[in-house]
Order: structure tokens, then sequence, then C-alpha cells
């Protein structure tokens, strides 16, 4: 096996071992670093990412074809990026690991023997079965108005949007690009005629199975409490059971103690530093 920077007309032969949004994005010469790892010429693994302002570096795939792992593919690609960074002089590489993409408990002593470690700091995924949250939230509290968001037309929701656009909301990715709301199940916290935060309820496309649930960023950890309370209210009367799952993508550590800490509730986005 081998390791080799691609770019160009060779990314083509990568792209069964790149996710399909990086395989885009290298095959139409946009700025992003692929290393490909070969055997007898053929295509077996890959590396890709990106530098982010300047003083990180994002990989935003890592693949071995399933017959060439536990052979030392994958510790090339990521010992190949490493030379790259030292020769750019880019002083940190991180990466984050949704569950489901590989076995989890292979890939985390994997980027810990190779010098990564599992920080809290960035993003994380929560996720859980939405009857399984039942027995930890009651009623919300009086001092905060809970309004919900239907019936709610295009040109209200739009005013909504701009009056609560320093509450920015995280769309990134590829999954939550496709979100769809569900206006019966979002809602908004209001105090003193004030938008004080929102939750939106949603589905995206390839898991309409599950709900997506996007806490405002800016939203205190009671607000936030409050406006879960009444949507957990509201699913109790409506979803009294089946296996609908929730995910919550958590961008800072003010849902730890909302919802990371409960016993069904867990984690699978695990983000490695360098």
């Amino acid at each position: 096996m081998k390791t080799a920077i691609v770019s160009g007309q060779t990314t083509r032969i990568f792209k069964d071992v790149l996710m399909p949004t990086v395989y885009t994005v290298a095959s139409h010469g946009i700025p992003i670093t692929v290393i490909g790892l070969f055997h007898e010429q053929k295509a077996i693994g890959a590396l890709a990412g990106f530098v982010e302002e300047g003083n990180s570096f994002t990989i935003a795939s890592l693949f071995v074809i399933p017959k060439f792992r536990r052979m030392g593919g994958g510790t090339m690609l990521v010992k190949s990026l490493i030379k790259v960074l030292e020769k750019e002089q880019v002083p940190l590489a991180f990466l984050s690991f949704l569950e489901g993409d590989w076995e989890w408990q292979t890939f985390d002593p994997f980027m810990k023997s190779l010098g990564f470690s599992e920080s809290h700091e960035f993003e994380r995924l929560f996720t859980a079965k939405l009857t399984d949250l039942y027995d930890y939230f009651n009623e919300p509290t009086d001092e905060v108005h809970i309004a919900g968001l239907t019936g709610l037309s295009g040109k209200d929701l739009a005013s909504f949007f701009d009056h609560t656009a320093h509450l920015s909301v995280a769309m990134k990715g590829s999954d939550l690009a496709s979100f769809k709301m569900n206006q019966n199940l979002s809602f908004s916290a209001i105090t003193k005629k004030e938008i004080m935060g929102y939750l939106l309820c949603g589905q995206v496309s390839g898991n309409k199975d599950a709900f997506f649930i996007i806490f405002s960023y800016q939203a205190d950890r009671k607000i936030l409490e409050n406006i879960f309370k009444k949507f957990i209210s509201i699913c109790k009367e409506n979803y009294k059971q089946g296996d609908v799952s929730v995910y919550i993508p958590a961008p800072d550590m003010r849902l730890d103690d909302l919802i990371g800490n409960l016993t069904k509730v867990r984690n699978i986005q695990h983000n490695y530093v360098l």
C-alpha cells in the first residue's frame, strides 16, 4: 500500500471511497486536500479535508475499504496528512466522527493511537427515542410564554425569522441542509413581547422516520428547558407510543444538563483533535 496527494482528474478513481458531498467538491476543483490510498494501482481508501480560517484542518472524509482495514492503511493516511500539515504549518487537525460511519469500538482506539484526543468543546449530536424522554419533563413554567408556530403563513414565518436572526440556528452539514420544519412541533419563547429563543422540529431527507430538533444558539438554558418541556407535552398527546427517534445537534455545553446526562440519551458525534 502507498499514499499520494490526489488532484484533478485522478480524483475520479476515488469516487467510491470518498463521502458523496466531499467527492462532488473535489471533482469540481474546489480547494480541498485529498490523500489517496493505493494497492496495486487500485484506490482502496482516502482522506479528504480542508483548512478553516488558516489555523485548523477539518477531516471531512476518512475511509478504507473493509477488506483492507487493520492493515495499516488508515494510519498511513493520517500520517501523510500530518506531514502535509507540518509542511503548511497548520497547527491543528480536527475530525468529527458519527457512529455508524465506522465501528465505534475500532475507530476510537485507532484515533487515540495516532495522537488524537476526544474533545467535548465542539458540536455533538444527541439521540434518543422520543417516548424515553417523556418521564423527564413536565409542563413549562408560567414565567415564559411558549408560542407555537402552527398556522403561520410563509410571510409570517419570514417575519419571525427576521426578528430572530440574532438567535442563529445551526444548519451545517448535508443532512440539516435538507431540514423541513414541522410547524405543529416548533415553538418560540416570548417574554415581554420579545422572542428569547426557539425550538424548530422537523425532518431531513433520507431519515423521515426521525425528528431533528434545532435550538436557537443564544437562548439560555432555562429558556431552552421551557421550550423543550412544551415540545414534550405536545408530543405526549400525539405520540403515545412508537419508535420515533429524536436527534438534537448540540453546538455548545448548554444542552448537557438539559438532555446530555439523561440515562437513555447518548451522543453519537465524537470530535477528535490533534
